[in-house]
């Protein structure tokens, strides 16, 4: 695809959207305000990009601390949406 404008930085591509200066792919989970809002329109349903896998890196210890444990499932929880 070629264009006047590129970026791969996904928040500088939903402002472009916003501005309605053309089409962008982004991740559901990035654009799911502004499409419910009405905002965006999601206008290829059918299509959708490679689901890659995600990974929460820390060091192993006999007990994981606390904060590190509730991000990470914080993590899995807003990604499984």
């Amino acid at each position: 695809m070629k264009g006047n404008f590129q970026s791969d930085n996904n928040d500088v591509l939903l402002d472009v959207a916003l501005t309605g200066v053309g089409i962008v792919f982004l991740p559901i989970w990035m654009a799911k305000e502004q499409v419910t809002s009405g905002r965006l329109r999601h206008i290829m349903p059918m299509y959708s990009g490679q689901n890659l896998p995600i990974n929460a890196i820390y060091p192993q210890r006999r007990y994981t601390p606390l904060k590190v444990r509730c991000f990470v499932d914080f993590l899995k929880q807003k990604l499984s949406e």
